[in-house]
Parts: C-alpha cells; sequence; structure tokens
C-alpha cells in the first residue's frame, strides 16, 4: 500500500536507541547470513536478510547509475524520442573521457559512493571526514589517482586533489565547492546508511561529518541527505516496509524538508497511472537559469522517495520510471534504486542486470575500483560486524560497571 499523506505524521522512530537495543536490532538481522570460507553470503532461506539487503542496496545504487547515465540532463521528451521506455543500459560519453564508456558503466556519482566504501571498508567501522581523505591520501600511485579523477564527478576532482595534498583540513574541503545544495549526500552516500543500518540517528550524524569534504558547511545538502539516508538505514530492518521508510525520513526532516516531502508524497499517492505522476513531477521540478539547478538536493531526494512510494518499493518499476523521468536521472534513479534494492534484496534484482554492471566496471580503468557489486556488499557487512561486536563489549562493559 503506498503511504498516505500523514505517513510523515506517524509514530516516531528517531527516539534515541539504546546501545544494547541497538545491537540486538542489528544481531537479529545478521543472524540471516553465514560464512563461508573469507566470504558472506545470504542464507538461502531467508532471502531478505540483512546482507541481501546491502547487496540490493548497492547493486540499486550501480544500476540506477549506469542505466541513467547515458540519458543524464534530457528531457523526458528526449529519452521517449530516442529509446521509447529506457529499460536497458548503452554506452555513453563522459567529461574528460575520450573513449565511449561501454553499458552498464556507472557515473561520476557512483565514484563517490565508491570511496566512502572503500573507506568504510578498511577502516572496518563508522567513517569521518578525514578518514575519507586519508584513504585517497593512501593512493600511492599517482598515475591511477589521476585516473580516478578523469572518472570522477567534475566538481570532485579539484576536492580529491586538495584532500591527497593533505593541505588543507578535510572539514572544510566542501567550502572550496563552487555551488551548493547538491544531491550528494542523497545519490552517493549510501554506505554511511549501510555502516550504520537499522539506526537512521548514527546515519544522520555521519552525513553531516563526512558532508564537509563535498558541500559548503551552509549546504541544503546535509539536511537533505540526513532525512534520505535515515529513511535508509530503516529500511534494513527486518520488519521495514515502504511506510516506515517513508516515515523516517520525515523524522529526521526539518519542517522545511517535511513540508516539500509531504507535497511530493501527496502527488505519489494520489497518481496511479506512471504517465501523469511523470508529468506532475516534472511540473513540480522543473527549475533553470542557475548552474546545477537539475541536481539540487531538494529534487533528489523527493523525487527518489516519491518513486519508490509509488512503485510500493518494487525494484524494476522504480529503476525504470526514475531512469524515464528525465532532468538528472542517474542521480535520481541511483537514490531510488538503492532504497528498492535494500528493502527488496538483490533477490528481487534480475541477475543480468548486476552483470552488467559488474562487467563494465572490470573494464573501467577511470574507477576508484574495479570490485563487483557484491563485494562491497561483503567488505561493508564485515565493517558493520566489527562495529556490533564492539558495541556488545561496551554494552557488557557498562553492565559489568552497573549500568
Amino acid at each position: 500500500m503506498s503511504p498516505d499523506k500523514n505517513t510523515l505524521d506517524g509514530p516516531s522512530v528517531g527516539s534515541p536507541h539504546g546501545r544494547r537495543k541497538f545491537a540486538g536490532i542489528v544481531g537479529g538481522a545478521l543472524a540471516g547470513s553465514i560464512v563461508l570460507g573469507d566470504r558472506l553470503w545470504a542464507d538461502p532461506a531467508q532471502p531478505r536478510s540483512l546482507f541481501d539487503k546491502f547487496y540490493g542496496c548497492v547493486a540499486g545504487a550501480f544500476i540506477g547509475a549506469a542505466m541513467g547515465a547515458p540519458v543524464a540532463l534530457w528531457s523526458e521528451e528526449q529519452i521517449a524520442k530516442k529509446y521509447g521506455t529506457l529499460k536497458s543500459f548503452h554506452p555513453f560519453r563522459s567529461e574528460g573521457i575520450a573513449a565511449m564508456r561501454p553499458a552498464g558503466t556507472t557515473d561520476g556519482g557512483a565514484e563517490q559512493f565508491k570511496h566512502i566504501a572503500l573507506a568504510i571498508i578498511a577502516k572496518q567501522d563508522r567513517v569521518t571526514a578525514e578518514d575519507l581523505v586519508n584513504h585517497w591520501i593512501g593512493i600511492k600511485d599517482d598515475k591511477k589517482f589521476e585516473a580516478m579523477k578523469l572518472g570522477a564527478a567534475p566538481f570532485d576532482r579539484p576536492l580529491m586533489a586538495m584532500g591527497r595534498s593533505g593541505l588543507i583540513p578535510a572539514g572544510i574541503i566542501g567550502t572550496h565547492v563552487p555551488y551548493s545544495h547538491q544531491n550528494i549526500t542523497v545519490r552517493s552516500f549510501q554506505p554511511i546508511a549501510m555502516i550504520n543500518a537499522c539506526d537512521p540517528a548514527e546515519a544522520v550524524r555521519d552525513v553531516h561529518d563526512v558532508g564537509r569534504v563535498y558541500q559548503p558547511l551552509h549546504s541544503d545538502g546535509y539536511h537533505w541527505g540526513a532525512s534520505f539516508q535515515a529513511a535508509l538505514a530503516m529500511a534494513f530492518r527486518p520488519d521495514a516496509t515502504v511506510d516506515s521508510v517513508i516515515a523516517a525520513a520525515g523524522e529526521y526532516a526539518d519542517r522545511k524538508i517535511r513540508r516539500n516531502l509531504k507535497r511530493a508524497l501527496a502527488v505519489a499517492a494520489k497518481q496511479p497511472e506512471p504517465a501523469q505522476l511523470r508529468k506532475e513531477l516534472t511540473e513540480m521540478y522543473c527549475a533553470k537559469g542557475v548552474k546545477c539547478a537539475e541536481t539540487y538536493a531538494a529534487e533528489a531526494a523527493c523525487k527518489a522517495l516519491a518513486i519508490f512510494a509509488a512503485m510500493k518499493g518494487n525494484f524494476e518499476d522504480t529503476i525504470v520510471f526514475a531512469v524515464n523521468l528525465g532532468r538528472d536521472t542517474a542521480g535520481v534513479a541511483s537514490a531510488a534504486g538503492a532504497l528498492a534494492g535494500a528493502l527488496s534484496g538483490a533477490s528481487a534484482i534480475p541477475a543480468e542486470w548486476i552483470r552488467t554492471v559488474d562487467d563494465a566496471a572490470r573494464r573501467n580503468n577511470y574507477t576508484a575500483s574495479q570490485l563487483p557489486t557484491k563485494a562491497y556488499a561483503e567488505g561493508i557487512y564485515r565493517a558493520l560486524q566489527n562495529k556490533v561486536q564492539k558495541l556488545k563489549q561496551l554494552a557488557a562493559v557498562l553492565e559489568s560497571a552497573g549500568a
């Protein structure tokens, strides 16, 4: 059932969680997975185990980015004229790289995801702005780093260079971004929600910290990203529903963001026909005349959540709708795809779509890593297991101290 207009006014999901309660929630979700050698796999008997959700989230983010990249910043009409209904992968060109990018290649936004994920995997825990920058500093191969910069979004290239130089504190690198309020925290910060799975409040804190690498301190991107990643963190709970995910977005939003979310979700609730929903969302988000107007965080979050709600969390429907909507197709499809993938798990995603993205990654010489989709899920899953073990140890100490 699609959430009604009052979903954002539902029961609070943002009250502080005790560490023991949190460890219990995540521990219960972790129980749905098994270890084979040094690799983690979801138990086939539990298709919505936490690992399956992690794998679905990563796959959803990458599939949305790859399918949306060839038509990024196109209008809905341009997409329809060339492809009818876009539902497959196509080659595309990206700024700074002469060769055509193979079908299934992800865009620069997915590179942001990869860098954050790799920093989490290296630390085996939550990360800060400093940890992300230390990941860049740790890349010793200059030629490889320059290739990574070409694969990154254009605005990220100077930020990566600043970070790797070690001359500028990590927490103020984002002040050098020329445009504020961008959607990076919405479409690329999914690893932060993953390492804070089931704990939206901690996801919010980490968005505000790591966001300083990518956004000026006055950017609305922090608040929109916090609301969206809180929703994604909620999607990893074993009892998550479309309604509970949407409720989390509202709970961790200020008044202005809640008002905008309600407006977008009201459209999703009243328009069951995809064509009419696309029309209303296009009319609602049509800003022009400002540099990067199509990639504002408010638009990405509202569209992604509205599509997720209208499609009732169905993965394929969510991706196809998002990549045909126009404007920032890659960003919106990546964000919405991560939500749908996290809720449904990788078992609900066409295996051929994942293979296509993984094949392109193996041939991508301009990426942070050529790892397959599952490897990111495995690495962050291990990091979460490590984090939970630390929390259990802390809880034991507190109990022994009389807490």
